[in-house]
């Protein structure tokens, strides 16, 4: 299902990291396999913020290319073309991508051209009208980006509670080391494939005979 693409690309990012904290690779970042205090626990957050997130992107399923679609305005600007659009109260806005494709998300061009009206038709009126439309595209998705960040937010805190519960909490299981069988977090997508890299993983979820093994697990997904 296309839009679990996001929550699958930080599911086996955890998974990566799950791994990584195992072999005591995060032991110099603060983060030993076996968590013992609220130190290991910040450390993970850190980690999660700064080496996981970055890496993975996740707003990107949620934004517009912006040369692309100032490409084509400015097409649709040099033909003349005029809008058909009949609410004056309709507002550019972000359409999702069906497919959660990074940088797939699109906007309404028909929109757009009642929206940013050249004063003329000569080239610099043109260019000037697709300024502002970048510009607007460009606000569009530093809001997907805020989003997503709030999103992220969240994760980390239902992570973070997590491994309190699982490893620290007197009342809880007291799991141990971080294992591949006691991972950080329950992963939440079967994975029937050898482990590669998140990035050649990522590929993968592009590729419907191998993206249909990818099975949520019931509960709850995040994102």
């Amino acid at each position: 299902s296309p839009h679990l693409k996001p929550a699958w690309v930080l599911d086996r990012a955890l998974w990566h990291l799950t791994c990584m904290v195992a072999d005591g690779k995060y032991t110099a970042k603060g983060v030993p396999p076996l968590i013992e205090n609220d130190h290991h626990v910040n450390c993970i957050r850190k980690i999660i913020w700064e080496d996981v997130y970055p890496k993975i992107k996740l707003w990107e399923f949620f934004q517009v290319d912006v040369n692309k679609a100032v490409q084509q305005f400015r097409t649709l600007l040099s033909q003349g073309k005029m809008s058909t659009k009949s609410d004056p109260n309709q507002h550019l806005q972000i359409v999702q991508d069906p497919d959660y494709r990074r940088f797939g998300c699109t906007v309404d061009m028909n929109i757009a051209l009642a929206t940013f009206i050249p004063h003329s038709n000569g080239p610099a009126a043109i260019e000037e009208c697709c300024n502002w439309f970048r510009k607007r595209v460009e606000e569009l998705n530093a809001e997907q980006y805020r989003q997503t960040n709030h999103h992220q937010e969240q994760a980390v805190n239902c992570l973070v509670g997590t491994v309190v519960y699982e490893r620290l909490a007197g009342d809880g299981p007291k799991l141990g080391p971080i294992s591949r069988k006691y991972p950080l977090v329950t992963r939440y997508f079967t994975y029937p494939f050898k482990e590669l890299t998140v990035e050649e993983e990522e590929t993968m979820i592009h590729q419907p005979d191998k993206a249909c093994y990818f099975m949520a697990h019931n509960g709850w997904v995040m994102g």
